[in-house]
Protein backbone atom coordinates (compact mmCIF):
# COMPACT_ATOMS: atom_id res chain seq x y z
CA UNK A 1 0.00 0.00 0.00
CA UNK A 2 1.18 3.72 -0.38
CA UNK A 3 0.19 7.15 -1.11
CA UNK A 4 1.86 8.96 -3.94
CA UNK A 5 3.99 12.41 -3.11
CA UNK A 6 5.56 13.73 -6.79
CA UNK A 7 8.14 11.38 -7.69
CA UNK A 8 8.11 9.78 -3.53
CA UNK A 9 5.76 7.43 -1.77
CA UNK A 10 4.71 6.79 1.35
CA UNK A 11 4.42 2.52 1.34
CA UNK A 12 3.80 0.45 4.22
CA UNK A 13 3.51 -3.13 4.24
CA UNK A 14 2.66 -6.96 6.03
CA UNK A 15 3.81 -10.39 5.08
CA UNK A 16 4.23 -14.06 6.22
CA UNK A 17 7.77 -16.11 5.97
CA UNK A 18 8.14 -19.38 6.76
CA UNK A 19 11.57 -20.89 7.24
CA UNK A 20 12.39 -24.61 6.97
CA UNK A 21 15.41 -24.03 10.21
CA UNK A 22 18.63 -25.89 9.92
CA UNK A 23 18.38 -26.99 14.01
CA UNK A 24 16.09 -29.49 14.66
CA UNK A 25 15.39 -28.09 17.86
CA UNK A 26 12.87 -25.19 16.02
CA UNK A 27 9.61 -26.09 14.31
CA UNK A 28 7.14 -24.27 12.35
CA UNK A 29 9.20 -21.01 12.16
CA UNK A 30 7.61 -18.00 10.65
CA UNK A 31 8.06 -13.91 10.50
CA UNK A 32 5.34 -11.67 10.34
CA UNK A 33 6.94 -7.92 8.74
CA UNK A 34 5.16 -5.26 9.29
CA UNK A 35 6.96 -2.33 7.45
CA UNK A 36 6.54 2.04 6.61
CA UNK A 37 9.26 3.54 4.91
CA UNK A 38 9.76 5.72 1.21
CA UNK A 39 9.90 4.61 -1.86
CA UNK A 40 11.30 7.30 -4.63
CA UNK A 41 11.17 7.14 -8.66
CA UNK A 42 14.60 8.00 -10.05
CA UNK A 43 13.47 7.90 -13.17
CA UNK A 44 10.38 6.92 -14.76
CA UNK A 45 9.70 3.42 -13.93
CA UNK A 46 13.17 2.82 -11.88
CA UNK A 47 12.71 3.15 -8.05
CA UNK A 48 14.79 2.50 -4.57
CA UNK A 49 13.37 2.09 -1.58
CA UNK A 50 13.73 2.19 2.03
CA UNK A 51 11.52 0.61 5.45
CA UNK A 52 11.94 0.35 8.98
CA UNK A 53 9.31 -1.68 10.97
CA UNK A 54 8.93 -5.21 13.38
CA UNK A 55 9.53 -8.45 12.92
CA UNK A 56 7.40 -10.76 14.90
CA UNK A 57 8.64 -14.38 14.63
CA UNK A 58 7.36 -17.34 16.52
CA UNK A 59 7.91 -20.74 16.61
CA UNK A 60 7.84 -24.16 18.31
CA UNK A 61 11.08 -24.81 20.44
CA UNK A 62 12.32 -28.56 21.07
CA UNK A 63 9.85 -29.22 24.50
CA UNK A 64 6.98 -28.53 22.09
CA UNK A 65 5.93 -24.59 23.28
CA UNK A 66 5.08 -21.94 21.11
CA UNK A 67 7.51 -18.93 21.53
CA UNK A 68 7.60 -15.35 19.77
CA UNK A 69 10.11 -12.66 19.89
CA UNK A 70 9.64 -8.98 18.06
CA UNK A 71 12.80 -7.51 17.19
CA UNK A 72 13.54 -4.24 14.85
CA UNK A 73 13.68 -4.61 10.98
CA UNK A 74 14.82 -2.49 8.23
CA UNK A 75 15.30 -2.79 4.39
CA UNK A 76 16.56 -1.41 1.40
CA UNK A 77 15.47 -2.60 -2.22
CA UNK A 78 15.11 -1.75 -5.91
CA UNK A 79 12.72 -2.27 -8.59
CA UNK A 80 11.32 -1.27 -11.97
CA UNK A 81 7.56 -0.98 -12.67
CA UNK A 82 6.51 -2.36 -16.30
CA UNK A 83 3.57 -0.74 -18.24
CA UNK A 84 2.00 1.00 -15.18
CA UNK A 85 1.26 -2.54 -13.95
CA UNK A 86 3.84 -4.82 -13.15
CA UNK A 87 6.62 -4.75 -10.62
CA UNK A 88 9.75 -6.13 -10.60
CA UNK A 89 12.12 -5.93 -8.12
CA UNK A 90 14.60 -7.18 -5.34
CA UNK A 91 14.97 -6.26 -1.78
CA UNK A 92 17.32 -6.83 1.63
CA UNK A 93 16.13 -7.21 5.26
CA UNK A 94 17.88 -7.64 8.29
CA UNK A 95 16.03 -8.08 11.61
CA UNK A 96 17.12 -8.53 15.13
CA UNK A 97 16.24 -11.51 16.93
CA UNK A 98 16.62 -13.33 20.06
CA UNK A 99 16.15 -16.83 18.75
CA UNK A 100 17.87 -19.46 20.84
CA UNK A 101 21.43 -18.09 21.75
CA UNK A 102 20.99 -14.70 22.94
CA UNK A 103 20.64 -11.08 20.36
CA UNK A 104 21.41 -11.77 16.70
CA UNK A 105 20.76 -10.42 13.01
CA UNK A 106 18.52 -12.42 10.64
CA UNK A 107 19.41 -11.00 7.22
CA UNK A 108 17.38 -11.84 3.76
CA UNK A 109 16.80 -11.21 0.04
CA UNK A 110 14.36 -11.01 -1.90
CA UNK A 111 13.27 -11.05 -5.11
CA UNK A 112 9.21 -9.91 -5.94
CA UNK A 113 6.90 -9.60 -8.91
CA UNK A 114 3.29 -8.43 -8.57
CA UNK A 115 0.63 -6.11 -10.04
CA UNK A 116 0.79 -2.51 -8.94
CA UNK A 117 -2.97 -1.09 -9.38
CA UNK A 118 -3.58 2.76 -9.05
CA UNK A 119 -7.01 3.77 -7.49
Amino acid sequence: MGFGLNKSMIIGSRGLITYKPKSSSVSNYQVVPIKVGIRRYLIPGLFVNGQLGIAKETYTNSSGNLESNTGLLYEAGSGIKILKLIELGASYTCYTTERLSGISTAKSFFTKAGVALKI
